[in-house]
């Protein structure tokens, strides 16, 4: 296992950061409006159902604190999403993680962070990954970051994009997500 941490730093590889429905945001096609809404007690849920074929952008941002100090703060290991498709099979899901870079007078510099992403079996292709077959039961997708590093810019902002193309009659809703991370322990 790399390691990009001082000698002696302990270092937990086993938080979750969870970012539910309500606070993920979204960039929708112009006919489209996102439904809040309440399955029971402790279970919400974002949802659209289509109005002809679209793609959406959903975005959550990573949570926490992050430190300056080179490798300490939050590190995210993986990304994870739940979410469900309906009636008719979604064209694409495709989950991304950037980061944003903001310096005073100076353009925006968007990258890719943390690698390629790595799907868990049940995910591994777009075929998998799409399928309304589920019915009621949320897809649970975890999506391994190729390359491990710790989000330590205090003016950079990482996130999660799940870019979702429906077709005319396909339901996508997500029950929520977000980062599975390492962080130093003192």
């Amino acid at each position: 296992m790399p390691t990009d941490r001082p000698i002696g730093v302990p270092e937990a590889r086993d938080g979750l950061l969870w970012v539910p429905p309500n606070l993920w945001g979204s960039v929708p096609h112009s006919s489209t409006s996102w439904t809040l809404g309440r399955t029971a007690a402790g279970d919400y849920k974002l949802s659209r159902t289509s109005a002809g074929a679209e793609t959406h952008y959903l975005f959550a941002a990573l949570p926490g604190v992050c430190r300056r100090t080179d490798a300490t703060g939050i590190k995210p290991l993986a990304v994870i999403l739940a979410y469900n498709v309906g009636v008719a099979d979604a064209t694409t899901i495709t989950p991304a993680v950037n980061r944003a870079v903001y310096v005073d007078r100076v353009a925006v510099a968007v990258a890719a962070f943390g690698g390629v992403l790595v799907y868990d079996a049940n995910h591994d292709t777009n075929a998998k990954r799409i399928s309304s077959t589920s019915g009621n039961n949320p897809h649970v997708l975890l999506a391994t970051l190729g390359a491990e590093q710790y989000q330590d810019s205090d003016s950079g902002l990482v996130t999660i994009e799940l870019t979702v193309v429906i077709p005319n009659t396909s339901v996508f809703t997500l029950l929520g997500g977000g980062f599975r991370v390492a962080h130093n322990t003192y």
